[in-house]
């Protein structure tokens, strides 16, 4: 519901779904049948270093709105390691970049 009341607030919309993995492919089917200008995006490289490669231009080129949510979202992309509990967040950061890098 609150993807849909973004998507009306704005002209032009593109929702860009990550579709690996079961969860992904679901929650794409779901979304696309509930009416969002959905484009799904499908990664092929290892996550870990999808999220390295792609570190540096976060850390350069990428700003944040401060928000009451924003710290509690970057303390997991702050934990990030090869080893970590939690990925989602930073994984989220970095599939983001390369869409709008080259998009």
């Amino acid at each position: 519901a609150k993807l849909k009341e973004w998507c009306g607030s704005w002209d032009k919309v593109r929702v860009y779904v990550e579709t690996n993995g079961y969860i992904g492919g679901e929650f794409y089917r779901y979304a696309k049948n509930s009416g969002l200008p959905l484009e799904p995006y499908y990664s092929t490289r290892d996550k870990y270093e999808r999220i390295c490669a792609n570190y540096e231009g976060i850390r350069d080129n990428v700003c944040f709105v401060r928000s009451a949510q924003l710290a509690d979202y970057m303390t997991q992309v702050y934990d990030f390691s090869n080893k970590c509990e939690h990925d989602d967040n930073v994984a989220a950061l970095a599939s983001t970049y390369t869409i709008q890098t080259y998009s």
